[in-house]
């Protein structure tokens, strides 16, 4: 019979019990783990290297084992092993090891094993917030200022305009004088303060201690009250109701899965050709978030380039959605897909058949997440709703007190932030978009938008099909603005911009001449002529802008590609968006 020593025994089955997990474990998947920081990553494989190390050190795992453990089948046991347990003729025993009959895998196995276990400890442990808050835990230790109740406001300095009032003061109380006139003072309105409870400045920690001790009893007094039990129950029955929705929830949560899906079919060509066809084919390729989050305003392409429109076109989306540099982004790219090489019949045939066309583009899983993500909304919004009659009601005496505190803050917090506005719920047609931008089609018809109901979710998604203009390429050209004026109306109905929106002078066209030359001429002072560069914008034409490298170098992208962007992204966050 062979026996397995109980180290080997013991990483066996962390190592089994580890895998299970990983393999279990929703969270666990591709796209999760793209979202680790670099840092993230290096700090994995460090504690697993360390703790993996440490472990077989300090258990000696590079000596043999004490003791042997092994199964006997309908034999009978060893004289010097002891039974354990069995279950009917097969028979668990342990007994002292010795190098005979001991089995001990090799030290190189055992120590690959550890590394695995420790590894997926950390895997299963560790993100991108916890690491965080790791290396600022010393911060965490300090009580911060918010935590203390903040000085009085100092008094006000006596009002210089009433400066030797002390005598008519003096004089009115004689009788002498029957007006105080300026040196009346000032009525003063009755401010309502809120009670601090936080911690004093000088106050020891024993005595806040107890002041919060008192505060959680009278709560959990409340709290709890005569109907406890009779509220809790009615409260469980009724999030029994949608339990279901509650862990679909979770798992859409905890395995990543996308907040909106937006697509967009062109007839271009994809701009990495075959080899970027390949990389999406076996799932990646996907680097926006590399790509797109700074990018160069300008595009060197070659003339005799087959992708170059493609490229234009994919420069144009990065800077119209998601470059960072002009502003925020208005979505998350890796919730952005781009169909290259689609057929031309592509939005008539979502329209007719959208389920057939989303499953052969492999849209429609991320699809269907989208609108149970939706649809568990809607359902979890009534349950809050719902379960809001069961909280414990306040006292009289509470509830007026507060309404009195909540009417002295709205009226100083009358003027809010657009920041702090309320944000609305997402629709559904918001959150799942399709987009159909033609290039080069003259057999398109005009401009259209359509709508179809996704029979099996019930909800009405749109198709805005395109038809886009030549789409010309000029390889002396550095700026590409065709893309850019084509993509505005594209993603956004009625969308457009003109020179009436744009900074640039108004009487461009009569004075483009005059300021080419002063750019042109020589002499001194050649830095101060730019100044003319602020009144002419390049995203509406003028090409002897995008002849000159000199002054594409110099140009100001933030006065006019930045506003174009932004006006766009405005306009775009009114029609799309995420849950």
């Amino acid at each position: 019979m062979k026996y397995l020593g109980s180290k080997t025994l013991f990483v066996l089955t962390v190592s089994i019990v580890m895998l299970l997990l990983g393999v279990l474990n929703p969270r666990l998947s591709l796209e999760w783990l793209k979202n680790f920081n670099p840092e993230v990553l290096f700090a994995i494989g460090v504690f697993s290297s360390l703790m993996s190390s440490g472990i077989y050190y300090f258990w000696r795992f590079n000596e043999a084992s004490d003791n042997h453990f092994g199964a006997l089948y309908n034999k009978k046991v060893p004289e010097n092993d002891f039974e354990l347990f069995r279950v009917k003729d097969l028979i668990f025993v342990k007994g002292d090891n010795d190098e005979d009959n001991s089995s001990d895998i090799s030290r190189w196995y055992l120590r690959i094993l550890l590394f695995f276990s420790t590894f997926m400890i950390a895997l299963l442990t560790m993100n991108n917030r916890g690491l965080q808050l790791l290396t600022r835990y010393d911060e965490q230790l300090k009580t911060p200022e918010s935590h203390f109740c903040q000085d009085e406001e100092p008094e006000e300095e006596d009002d210089p305009s009433k400066a030797g009032c002390d005598l008519i003061l003096k004089a009115w109380q004689m009788g002498y004088v029957k007006d105080l006139g300026t040196c009346a003072p000032d009525e003063e309105e009755e401010i309502l303060q809120a009670i601090c409870k936080k911690r004093q400045k000088d106050e020891p920690w024993l005595h806040y201690s107890y002041r919060k001790l008192l505060s959680a009893t009278d709560f959990l007094g409340r709290y709890l009250g005569d109907d406890f039990s009779l509220r809790s129950s009615k409260r469980f029955d009724r999030q029994v109701l949608d339990l279901q929705t509650l862990g679909d929830q979770q798992v859409l949560a905890l395995t990543n899965k996308p907040r909106s899906a937006h697509h967009i079919w062109t007839n271009l060509p994809n701009p990495r050709g075959v080899w970027g066809e390949v990389l999406e084919f076996l799932g990646g390729g996907n680097d926006c978030l590399e790509d797109w989050t700074s990018m160069n305003p300008v595009l060197k392409i070659h003339e005799a380039d087959d992708y170059a429109k493609a490229q234009t076109y994919k420069h144009s989306v990065g800077h119209m959605l998601f470059n960072s540099t002009h502003q925020s982004g208005v979505g998350y790219c890796r919730e952005y897909t781009i169909h290259w090489g689609a057929s031309l019949s592509t939005c008539d045939d979502l329209v007719a058949e959208p389920e057939a066309v989303l499953s052969e583009e492999g849209a429609l899983p991320e699809v269907q997440n989208i609108l149970r993500r939706y649809r568990n909304r809607l359902t979890l919004d009534d349950l809050k709703r719902d379960i809001k009659e069961f909280d414990p009601k306040t006292s009289d005496d509470f509830q007026r007190l507060q309404a009195l505190i909540d009417s002295v803050g709205e009226k100083k917090d009358s003027k809010k932030k657009d920041s702090e506005k309320e944000i609305k719920p997402k629709s559904v047609d918001q959150v799942v978009s399709f987009q159909c931008i033609f290039i080069d089609d003259k057999n398109k018809a005009s401009n259209r938008k359509q709508s179809f109901v996704y029979d099996r979710e019930g909800f009405p998604v749109y198709t805005l099909a395109f038809q886009g203009n030549q789409l010309v390429t000029e390889a002396e050209n550095r700026f590409h603005p065709t893309p850019l004026r084509q993509l505005g109306p594209g993603l956004v109905p009625d969308f457009s911009y003109g020179q009436w929106m744009s900074k640039e002078r108004p009487d461009l066209e009569s004075a483009k001449d005059d300021i080419r030359s002063r750019l042109s001429a020589p002499g001194d002072m050649m830095l101060t002529r730019l100044e003319y560069l602020k009144n002419a914008d390049i995203v509406l034409g003028h090409k002897w802008i995008n002849k000159r490298e000199d002054l594409l170098e110099v140009y100001p992208w933030y006065l006019h590609l930045h506003h174009y962007v932004k006006v766009f992204r405005e306009r775009y966050q009114e029609k799309r968006g995420r849950l």
